[in-house]
């Protein structure tokens, strides 16, 4: 009878074991995927609100190109793109966004570095989620457009460019993706290995802990069945 249930303990021992690391394994790669894309979409939140935040300063300067409004009263001095300044001031801004940019007019021409050289394509083909964004922007819209393509995330927005007449004349396209902003995509697997690498250890660990937690008050039990089966009747479970 000891020996049968010395047995029964262990096997209680073991399935318990076996269960705390199915939760605690479950749970690590449940928060892992969780937490990796919670920060994925705040991370697309900020490139979003800096990516239209340079869209609009782009647009301020280009809107002065194309129709200067009057600087008479004004104390400072503002930098205004022209058409010696273009080429040096897309390639300062597109290093400094870490984005492309392209100038979009009402003829759907757009300009822009195309083979290291400024230059304009009329009517290019272009994929559709920028197309979307051209269209919103000539609405007088400020949209941002979240693509998936060839595995990468791209990130588009446009901002109108104004007359003082609040006259649309043009759109700036910024489009950029995930890894060009500096953000590493770390695909599903990966975190799922990581995260079973790290958890199994700790699970085996926590596991075996919290199953002596349940067993320890069966093995008293089953000492104190055994003292009173000896004849012990002043034997106590605590």
């Amino acid at each position: 009878a000891v020996r049968v249930s010395f047995r029964r303990r262990h096997s209680i021992t073991g399935r318990l074991i076996q269960l705390f690391i199915c939760l605690l394994i479950l749970f690590t790669i449940i928060v892992g995927l969780l937490y990796n894309s919670r920060l994925r979409k705040q991370t697309i939140a900020h490139y979003s609100q800096s990516m239209q935040r340079d869209a609009h300063a782009i647009a301020q300067n280009l809107s002065e190109w194309i129709a200067p409004s009057s600087y008479e009263g004004l104390d400072e001095t503002r930098f205004i793109v022209s058409e010696d300044s273009l080429a040096p001031y897309l390639a300062f801004i597109e290093q400094l966004t870490n984005a492309t940019v392209y100038i979009v007019d009402t003829h759907h021409n757009v300009t822009g570095y195309f083979s290291g050289v400024v230059q304009q394509i009329a009517n290019p083909q272009l994929p559709g989620y920028l197309e979307q964004c051209i269209a919103l922007g000539f609405m007088g819209k400020t949209p941002f457009i979240q693509a998936e393509l060839d595995g990468e995330t791209h990130l588009t927005t446009s901002m109108p460019v104004m007359n003082t007449q609040s006259r649309v004349l043009g759109v700036v396209l910024l489009t950029s993706t995930l890894r060009e902003q500096g953000y590493a995509q770390v695909p599903s697997t990966t975190i799922l290995l990581n995260s079973l690498m790290f958890s199994f250890p700790l699970a085996v660990l926590l596991s075996y802990f919290f199953s002596r937690m349940f067993t320890r008050p069966i093995s008293r039990l089953q000492k104190v069945a055994l003292s009173l089966a000896g004849g012990e009747y002043e034997t106590r479970t605590q």
